[in-house]
């Protein structure tokens, strides 16, 4: 499935759908850039690739993903971002001793955690936000 989206309300329609809330992975790859792109859709979307335009757009990027981390039902994500994101995410707590790109955030009320990892190579830069038990 490749819909051409031209309205906000149509990506809403589409992420609330049964194919994407029962896909293995929807990937998103859109020319629009991060402060234009509707990122709040993406709460209720277990599992997704997004990758799009712009700018580097961290300090977005990393809001975005906080916010889905306290709201969002999100199992499996991987998002297209530069090294400098992990500034966003240096809270003690979270850091995981010898893994500099890796950061775990305990979920409130279960023995869960998120997952937050960072990833480069060959021109592929990418964080990878994943639920784990």
């Amino acid at each position: 499935m490749c819909p051409v989206i031209t309205k906000r309300k149509e990506f809403y329609e589409i992420i609330k759908s049964e194919q994407c809330q029962s896909a293995k992975m929807v990937y998103i790859d859109s020319p629009m850039g991060t402060s234009q792109f509707p990122l709040r859709a993406l709460y209720n979307c277990p599992r997704f690739t997004l990758k799009l335009g712009g700018g580097p757009a961290g300090g977005l990027i990393a809001e975005f993903l906080k916010k889905l981390m306290k709201k969002g039902k999100v199992e499996k994500c991987v998002i297209y971002a530069q090294s400098r994101i992990m500034k966003y995410f240096d809270e003690p707590e979270a850091m995981v001793p010898e893994c500099p790109s890796l950061r775990r955030f305990p979920i409130p009320g279960t023995n869960d955690f998120y997952e937050l990892e960072y990833r480069g190579k060959l021109g592929e830069r990418f964080v990878r936000l994943e639920r784990k038990q």
